[in-house]
């Protein structure tokens, strides 16, 4: 697309093919990425072609193999009885297929182990490194993560990333952190991460967010708020052995006109709590959901102090209707601070 004022602005021209798998892009610089599923040079892979420093072409392979043979030690193909409890109904053994393996240009990889519910448990960097994943149920058990919604009319799967471990060299271990879930007055969902350096806790984050996955029929899907489902409102930093709260981010929003629509961040206040120094940011929108004003209060005692900053944006849709028609009303054309008087 040609711009206004003469410029190029980028776009993607996608392919897909029969199977509507993405098969090829390209792009204003008349760049092409293509995509096969299955590669005969590397006996049926799935490859990613694009052009490298002076057009050579660069590929990148994707390897997937069944599940059965990339299990991670400790972890065994299981029946779907076995793996769910409450499906009677299928005999059969789950063994789907994955992906093993990602092979760079330069040759470098990056390898794949999964456990028994094939979910990414253990991933091997080209450097010899290497992340570990344990999963669960939604109440930090080990279960399978069967849920009946409150009123027992629907049943769904809730599993949660339980713990991450880093070794750098493989098989040393360097750091872990370990997660679990709250959901207070089953209105809210609390997710706590403790990071840890042998068994020493050294950082800690604590992420509240509004409503709870446990019970997604009582979600109020067509209630007015619905719309802040899941969206984080607090966010404690911890540090130290003991994981004292140094700094918290709360954040407050609104809807940008009636029911239904989307929510938008009112705003946002950093609370030091060992200092009780607070400040707050607050927004304005414009139809496209473009932040046009942002108030900045300095620091006070136990409360945000008076404005230190106003930060106005213009955009040039506002001035050149094609810019929204387009679907590029986010390109900003100036920003102004106006002055302000201290109270």
């Amino acid at each position: 697309m040609i711009l206004s004022d003469g410029r190029l602005h980028s776009s993607i021209y996608t392919l897909y093919n029969s199977s509507n798998q993405l098969v090829s892009a390209i792009d204003s610089q008349n760049r092409t990425v293509s995509i096969d599923y299955a590669d005969p040079s590397c006996s049926g892979c799935t490859t990613i072609s694009y052009p490298g420093t002076a057009g050579a072409t660069r590929v990148i392979h994707v390897y997937s193999s069944p599940l059965a043979s990339v299990l991670r030690p400790g972890f065994s193909i299981q029946p779907y009885r076995a793996l769910f409890s409450q499906d009677t109904s299928d005999t059969g053994t789950f063994n789907p297929t994955v992906v093993s393996s990602i092979q760079y240009p330069d040759g470098s990889q990056c390898s794949f182990l999964y456990d028994s519910y094939a979910e990414l448990s253990r991933v091997t960097l080209p450097t010899g490194g290497a992340i570990e994943y344990d999963y669960g149920d939604g109440n930090n058990g080990s279960s399978d993560g069967f849920q009946l919604s409150s009123d027992q009319t629907i049943s769904f799967v809730y599993r949660r990333l339980q713990e991450r471990r880093e070794y750098s060299n493989g098989t040393t271990l360097s750091s872990r952190t370990h997660y679990t879930a709250s959901y207070p007055g089953s209105t809210q969902t609390v997710d706590t991460e403790v990071t840890y350096t042998g068994a020493t806790p050294l950082s800690q984050v604590v992420h509240t967010m509004n409503g709870t996955p446990l019970d997604t029929s009582a979600a109020a899907a067509f209630g007015c708020d619905a719309q802040y489902e899941g969206l984080e409102t607090r966010t404690d930093y911890g540090l130290g052995p003991d994981l004292t709260t140094m700094r918290t981010y709360a954040t407050q929003y609104q809807q940008e006109d009636s029911c239904f629509d989307n929510p938008q961040v009112q705003s946002q206040t950093t609370i030091y709590p060992q200092t009780n120094l607070q400040s707050a940011a607050t927004f304005s929108y414009d139809e496209f959901n473009n932040i046009v004003d942002k108030k900045e209060d300095a620091f006070g005692s136990g409360a945000p102090g008076p404005l230190a900053r106003e930060t106005q944006i213009a955009y040039l849709w506002a001035s050149d209707g094609a810019y929204g028609e387009s679907n590029y009303p986010s390109t900003p054309i100036s920003r102004c601070f106006p002055p302000h008087k201290q109270s």
